[in-house]
């Protein structure tokens, strides 16, 4: 059966979620997490078999200076040319338009736009995601396809009661509401907007609570402790959540609140609806579309100075308070709506077609090689 090479392997649900139907039907799936072991792997791919490049990231953004990244892109184009040539598949999702933490911009947009100008398939997973790196470089709407972020129901436990959830914390009995942000922490996840905005809710609200979870850098710990906001009660974890732990900090809040700046996709949505969470997130595409009409997703406006931001999401927040049993129902119906394994049995369809057409290909050009 083909392989495929999945580069960069992070410990990511999402891509264990996608390899689950293709494993079941004999796909082997490997992975690689530098540039070096990359191109050593892409060497031994054959006709049949797929590349599957997820964040771009560590092709040019990790090299030690301009020099070398440009070394590392035109490797990295070699071996890829060289592999499609062989028969390879190549897939390419658009996580974001650009990484957040870039540095070598130039050779990014080249990377990308050799991406978009060769892949066999390039996958977003929004339907406005072409138009919104346009700005950026062009997605190839011949091959463009759209596969959506599922939801994490079965992947993470989901056992855990409110109130024990709230005992695990040492919440107050009467602490409400209880807002909660879980994910990667960086300079791009709006968490200023967030702090501020519960500090201005104590007023409304004397006994809310903030639960701040997600891994960052260890030096920039104690920076962002100092800006929680004071008069709130505030549970931190600021390094890696176990799997199994993640339930307990939406299982603890009323509402999760994402205030991302500059993001294109969103899987802490989905992740928030799997726990049966509502969630407040800014006004903007692709996520505006994305969730166009969901009742437990409220969108907060932005483009105001950064005490006008959160004040406009403290403004979201307390006006979601009041509804946050039927909006929960709402996400976790959402939940169920958008399954793992069914993104999982998508993407091998896709999979499927691909090997089928690549094999017409071959045997036409050995029929004409025959001739």
């Amino acid at each position: 059966m083909p392989t495929i090479l999945v580069f960069p392997q992070y410990d990511n649900p999402y891509l264990t979620i996608l390899s689950l139907a293709p494993q079941s039907q004999g796909y082997t799936v490997v992975s690689e997490l530098t540039l070096t072991k990359l191109i050593d792997r892409l060497h031994s791919l054959k006709n049949g078999d797929t590349f599957h490049l997820h964040w771009t990231a560590p092709i040019c953004q990790t090299a030690t200076d301009a020099d070398a990244a440009r070394k590392n892109l035109d490797t990295f184009r070699e071996a890829t040319r060289a592999a499609l040539g062989r028969g390879v598949t190549v897939l390419w999702t658009v996580h974001n338009t650009l990484p957040h933490e870039l540095t070598y911009r130039e050779l990014e947009i080249e990377l990308c736009e050799f991406l978009a100008s060769t892949a066999t398939r390039v996958i977003q997973l929004s339907e406005k995601t072409a138009d919104v790196v346009s700005e950026t470089y062009t997605l190839p709407p011949d091959r463009l396809v759209t596969l959506p972020l599922s939801s994490y129901l079965g992947v993470y436990p989901i056992s855990a009661t409110r109130a024990e959830a709230r005992e695990h914390f040492g919440l107050d009995e009467d602490a409400g509401p209880v807002i909660v942000f879980v994910g990667q922490i960086r300079p791009y996840k709006g968490l200023k907007t967030l702090f501020d905005a519960v500090e201005i809710l104590t007023k409304q609200y004397p006994k809310i609570a903030l639960l701040v979870a997600g891994n960052t850098r260890a030096e920039a710990r104690a920076e962002l402790s100092a800006l929680f906001p004071p008069s709130a009660q505030v549970v931190s974890q600021l390094t890696f959540v176990a799997d199994e732990e993640i339930q307990w900090w939406f299982t603890a809040a009323d509402i999760a609140v994402f205030p991302y700046q500059a993001i294109l996709n969103s899987s802490s949505v989905f992740l928030s609806a799997t726990f049966g969470r509502p969630c407040i997130i800014p006004d903007g595409e692709p996520l505006r579309s994305q969730f166009e009409g969901e009742a437990w997703v409220t969108r907060y406006p932005t483009g105001g100075g950064a005490g006008e931001e959160a004040e406009s999401l403290a403004r979201a927040i307390s006006a979601s308070v009041p509804h946050t049993e039927a909006t929960g129902q709402a996400a976790f119906r959402f939940a169920r709506a958008h399954l793992p394994f069914e993104l999982s049995l998508t993407y091998l369809d896709l999979l499927q077609s691909l090997n089928r057409a690549n094999e017409v290909t071959a045997s036409g050009a050995t029929l004409a090689t025959d001739e």
